[in-house]
């Protein structure tokens, strides 16, 4: 049950042609990414520097496919439905009967020349308001390890991105990703959701 999960470590629900053709979409002229000056805002970045040290803050590049507009979810890409297509295998794997996925959200960090195996972007929470749990999609392979972290601020974990995989984890655990050293980018998909009713139809 996903109550019970502090995190877990999934592969193998994608198909491999469901794997190809989400890296294909996504990378294609016709997927459009903004920028992202910073991963966090500067009052979350100013609130954990001192207790993370090795924090580097770098641009990234995003698309949001839904996010919450007056407490419900809002659908604004036309790509949603491909998005939530790689979800369904996490809705039977955790029987989410009553899903509310209320943001779905890809990042793309590029390569940091000047980073190092220490340095990460900042710990944060996606939505500290709202209890939920987080799902990270990797759409491709990358050095740009995803970090748990404990309370007392130490690593609880440091996830590889592997092709296909999906990290699961409850919202209320500091995480953050890291910049590829040696691949050309990191690209994922956050997924934001707990067990309500589904708003956005």
């Amino acid at each position: 049950m996903i109550k019970e999960c502090d995190y877990k470590i999934l592969d193998g629900l994608v198909s491999k042609d469901e794997q190809d053709n989400f890296e294909t979409l996504v990378t294609s002229q016709d997927f459009a990414w903004y920028l992202q000056n910073a991963t966090v805002k500067k009052d979350v970045f100013e609130k954990h520097k001192t207790n993370y040290p090795n924090i580097i803050e770098t641009p990234q590049l995003c698309h949001t496919f839904c996010h919450l507009v007056n407490d419900v979810s809002e659908i604004n890409s036309d790509f949603y439905q491909y998005a939530f297509n790689l979800f369904n295998p996490l809705v039977t794997h955790f029987q989410l009967n009553n899903l509310e996925l209320f943001r779905v959200k890809a990042n793309l960090q590029m390569k940091c020349s000047n980073n190092t195996l220490d340095n990460h972007n900042t710990p944060h929470i996606d939505n500290d308001v709202r209890k939920h749990y987080v799902a990270i999609y990797y759409v491709n392979e990358s050095d740009g390890n995803t970090i748990l972290f404990n309370e007392d601020y130490s690593i609880k974990v440091e996830v590889k991105p592997k092709k296909g995989r999906f990290l699961v984890f409850n919202g209320s655990i500091l995480h953050t990703g890291s910049n590829p050293i040696n691949t050309d980018k990191r690209i994922v998909v956050n997924y934001n959701f707990n067990e309500r009713i589904l708003k956005n139809e």
